[in-house]
């Protein structure tokens, strides 16, 4: 193709050429421009993507007179080596960005990093003069890149180059979400998408997605994550495709609860069902009776009111109820109990009577009669000295029936005079007596 017009490095042709693809090498005929051998010194890339090369014309006569004609003589050098560029990667994080990922050996001197990103044989983004090649892309559309880093040292020379392609097919977001709680566990439910999308599942005990784990990568539609009895979690949700992350169903978690455990759950009912029908039976039952508990204490202060009117003091043995303003003793004295005889049933026997708890002050005026005294119950031994008086005997009780007659057995002890007892002693004449003796008697 004929070029007709020249300004600068910008020429113009005089047709349209068919067969050369834009960035592709092309060469240059022409009677004014001779070909020749050259050695590079150096290439330095411009800020507009263009390239300046140092080089020496190389002539191979020249080259082949001075290497049969000269003598080196070998002389010690220093050994250069710049940083090398061993591997990069590209991988996607959690949050959707790609990261390119550098590992760099060790050398000498400081170098810096360019980083070109080719899209579909295009270049789609170019980062000069980084001095940490390990960079992070978001929102890339869908497609083939490659990626090429170089290392630079301080006077621009490329010292070293490595490159690698990935693919962007980024996934859409899950649809159809579903949160179900089950007994123990938690179903995430979701619409399936194809055969190479995986699902990521990520659950927290909070709405932050900061504390969230991930709990399961799956390729199905449905996971099941158990939990326990009664617990709470949130869920996040995306797809993936190899490196490729989709966005979250949504950023805020979808709240999830699990079901009780059927046994424990019978157990808590079951004792609930027994503390409400006591609660029922006090609470209700007692009251509608006029019926109310008493507490028991090992203590009291008579005047704080413990929600029960009557209140039994193991302490001292007592029974105290409440008046309204303080707990007042209410047990009862035997020595001061009186019952009247009309609220008495059936028969008090001489078993349930204390010895000497009935005195004659105690019995009211003719209350016992002769019917109510048993035959041969009351005999001397059982009369006070002094107790029967002649006021306490009516008239004309005393008959000669009632007296003992003959030897005065009703006032003498021994009428008979037996065996000589009671001071008594038989004598006759017999034994010495006549009208001169004497008697002595002693008590």
């Amino acid at each position: 193709i004929r070029i007709t017009a020249a300004n600068g490095n910008v020429v113009t042709l005089a047709s349209t050429p068919n067969d050369i693809e834009p960035m592709t090498i092309w060469s240059l005929s022409t009677s004014t421009v001779t070909s020749g051998f050259y050695k590079a010194i150096s290439l330095t890339e411009n800020e507009d993507g263009t390239f300046k090369i140092t080089a020496l014309q190389h002539e191979p006569q020249k080259e082949a007179i001075v290497d049969k004609s000269a003598h080196f003589v070998p002389t010690t050098k220093t050994a250069y080596r710049a940083p090398q560029i061993n591997d990069v990667g590209a991988k996607t994080g959690y949050d959707g960005k790609l990261y390119i990922t550098v590992d760099v050996g060790s050398g000498d001197g400081k170098v810096t990093y360019d980083v070109r990103i080719i899209k579909g044989g295009y270049l789609y983004e170019y980062r000069r003069g980084l001095t940490d090649p390990n960079i992070s892309f978001e929102n890339l559309p869908n497609g083939e890149y490659t990626v090429v880093i170089y290392a630079k040292n301080a006077r621009g020379q490329i010292v070293s180059e490595k490159t690698t392609t990935f693919t962007i097919d980024k996934p859409p977001a899950p649809t159809g979400v579903l949160v179900t709680g089950g007994l123990g566990e938690i179903t995430v439910e979701w619409d399936w998408v194809d055969d190479v999308t995986y699902t990521e599942i990520f659950a927290s005990e909070d709405t932050n997605f900061a504390n969230a784990v991930k709990v399961a990568k799956v390729l199905s539609k449905l996971y099941s994550h158990s939990v326990g009895a009664k617990q709470t979690r949130y869920y996040w949700l995306r797809h993936v495709r190899g490196i490729n992350n989709g966005p979250f169903y949504q950023e805020q978690g979808i709240k999830g609860e699990s079901a009780v455990d059927i046994d424990e759950r019978l157990d808590q009912l079951n004792e609930e069902l027994a503390k409400n029908i006591v609660d029922e039976v006090i609470d209700t039952a007692l009251p509608a009776r006029n019926l109310e508990l008493i507490k028991t204490v090992t203590g009291i202060n008579i005047d704080t009111f413990l929600n029960y009117n009557q209140v039994y003091n193991t302490a001292d043995g007592k029974l105290y109820t409440w008046d309204g303003t303080k707990y007042v003793d209410n047990s009862v004295d035997v020595g001061k109990l009186q019952i009247p005889t009309k609220q008495l049933t059936g028969t008090i026997s001489a078993a349930q009577i204390g010895a000497n708890v009935i005195g004659t002050n105690h019995l009211g005026a003719n209350a016992v009669t002769a019917d109510k005294i048993a035959a041969d119950s009351i005999t001397s031994a059982k009369i006070q000295a002094g107790a029967i008086k002649a006021d306490h005997i009516a008239a004309g009780e005393l008959t000669a029936d009632k007296l003992a007659i003959g030897l005065g057995g009703n006032l003498l002890q021994n009428p008979i005079f037996a065996n000589d007892g009671y001071g008594w002693k038989t004598m006759n004449k017999g034994s010495g007596l006549d009208s001169n003796t004497t008697f002595s008697f002693t008590q």
